[in-house]
């Protein structure tokens, strides 16, 4: 027996039979759903197949049916895909990864600028943090570029809430995960994977290096030394280590991710003592 969306076709020594499925559209859906997850055997419908179809529907009246379930499922999955929560937190990494590069590129444009119109400017701001010297240059009295330097500020403080947020999402969305990283280093592996449950699917090798696309496709074409972490080079443990450890640090560390992830996606919940022995593996790593 074949099943379609639509129904059965049964095929026999006699010929073929179909068997309308029962049910309103949202029935259709549920079997769709269940064809797809089951790999039911259904196979593409012949021309025959379709002239049996009609038979018990005309063309159009199977066209119109057809559209009203593929729109109520793509609803129903766009639904199922949001809700999760991963595909927020995407959104709000990103926003503040471009605030980040925004506020750089504007802050030492500015810095430049108030450089050329005061010939002024002290050495020392150089070690200073760039919002500190936006705080002090919007307490300034220079008429032009006090409003710039306030909006600078007024940016630097959406960028915090921002930061906020992503912490409390992604600690509820993938708890271990962002025990091990951080919020933000592990929203960004997720951004980067797609997701968390495409994040939970990934080797620790892919994990590894993610972030690192540079880097991995010089050594594929021109044969420099591979990659040895990518996004994970931000958790403090990484770029802290000794040159000469951080590939092991970096290993370690995306073996015990790709775990802390899959917990995540299908436990929801946190593992204290799996992140205990994860520690406790990344700390070892670091000390070999």
């Amino acid at each position: 027996m074949q099943q379609y969306w639509f129904g059965d076709i049964r095929k026999n020594e006699s010929g073929a039979e179909l068997i309308p499925a029962p049910g309103d559209d949202a029935d259709l859906v549920a079997r769709i759903r269940y064809v797809q997850e089951k790999k039911a055997t259904s196979v593409p419908l012949t021309s025959r197949d379709m002239q049996l179809v009609y038979k018990h529907q005309d063309r159009s009246d199977y066209l119109s049916r057809l559209r009203r379930v593929s729109i109520l499922l793509a609803r129903e999955m766009v639904e199922e895909k949001y809700k999760t929560g991963d595909q927020e937190l995407i959104h709000l990494v990103t926003i503040i990864d471009e605030l980040d590069r925004m506020a750089g590129s504007l802050g030492d444009h500015v810095v430049q600028w108030h450089d050329i119109r005061t010939l002024t400017f002290e050495r020392k701001q150089q070690s200073r943090s760039m919002k500190g010297i936006m705080e002090d240059l919007s307490a300034g009295n220079d008429p032009v570029i006090a409003p710039v330097a306030e909006e600078m500020v007024h940016l630097y403080e959406i960028r915090r809430l921002l930061s906020c947020q992503v912490q409390e999402i992604a600690g509820d969305l993938m708890p271990n995960t962002s025990a091990l990283l951080g919020p933000l280093v592990a929203s960004r592996l997720m951004t980067a994977a797609g997701g968390l449950s495409r994040l939970a699917e990934l080797p620790a090798s892919t994990v590894q290096v993610m972030g690192a696309r540079s880097a991995l496709f010089s050594h594929l074409v021109a044969g420099t030394p591979p990659p040895k972490h990518g996004i994970l080079y931000q958790h403090s443990r990484v770029h802290r280590a000794p040159a000469q450890r951080r590939g092991r640090v970096s290993r370690a560390l995306a073996a015990v991710v790709v775990i802390a992830a899959r917990i995540d996606w299908y436990r929801k919940e946190k593992d204290p003592v799996f992140l205990a022995r994860a520690e406790a593996k990344i700390k070892k790593a670091g000390l070999r």
